[in-house]
């Protein structure tokens, strides 16, 4: 499958638990909130950004995928913004930068990185997203949209079973 089935195929896994769990942490079927139509759009907008990130995020483990792509955008950001921090800004300092995200991209990651279809392709990865994103957003109704979006793409991989 590719990028665009993953994603729709996370929307329309995401669509039918938001719709089970009522949309969002709380919703009463009886007594409905009074949320503002701004709120819940945003609510939503939240669920379906993490719906797409779950349902594409396992191909972290492909080099020529998005998601690898945005992996290494982000540590490059993550660990220029930590050494300046660190060090202040100097050419020392951009150095040890380059150096450090050459070492990951060329050394490190095809050590952490398995090849294609292991651990990032399992229902044990798709428990431990579910309960980091639990975790960092404290909503039982955002980890089980993004644990759903990522079993998705292992049904669309056509290895729904695989534990790990």
């Amino acid at each position: 499958m590719n990028f665009i089935f993953h994603v729709v195929g996370g929307w329309v896994f995401a669509t039918i638990v938001i719709a089970l769990l009522g949309g969002f942490s709380g919703i009463n079927v009886v007594e409905p909130p009074t949320w503002e139509l701004a709120e819940i759009f945003a609510r939503l907008f939240i669920l379906y950004v993490v719906a797409t990130i779950s349902a594409i995020l396992p191909d972290v483990d492909v080099r020529t995928s998005w998601p690898w792509r945005f992996l290494n955008l982000f540590l490059a950001v993550f660990l220029f913004v930590f050494i300046v921090f660190l060090n202040g800004f100097s050419i020392l300092t951009l150095g040890i930068f380059l150096f450090s995200f050459i070492f990951w991209y060329f050394a490190l990651s095809k050590i952490i990185i398995p090849s294609h279809r292991e651990f990032f392709h399992s229902i044990l990865f798709t428990i431990t997203w579910g309960i980091l994103l639990f975790f960092f957003s404290s909503s039982f109704t955002l980890a089980i949209v993004g644990m759903i979006a990522m079993y998705s793409h292992l049904v669309l991989d056509k290895i729904p079973f695989k534990l790990w």
